[in-house]
């Protein structure tokens, strides 16, 4: 078995993300506020290089607005057929 990471290679904090979410919906989302959870990395980014090797994997979407308003959509489609 082959496990690969897809991703962009680009770290966002989870900020930013509730940023993005927020731009993009136009919704405001809960946000608690706490430290970081024992064991939590302070950070985590998939490196697509095995992927980009193995399979030609290359992200389509780069920047976070995009990345949200594409899976929003999609989610939206899923939801409303």
């Amino acid at each position: 078995m082959l496990a690969l990471n897809l991703g962009s290679g680009k770290a966002y904090s989870v900020r930013a993300v509730v940023d993005a979410v927020e731009r993009v919906t136009r919704l405001q989302v809960p946000v608690l506020v706490t430290e970081r959870r024992p064991g939590d990395p302070p950070i985590l980014v998939a490196d697509p290089t095995l992927a980009r090797h193995t399979i030609g994997f290359a992200p389509r979407f780069s920047d976070l607005d995009t990345i949200v308003a594409t899976a929003w959509r999609s989610r939206a489609e899923r939801v409303h057929g």
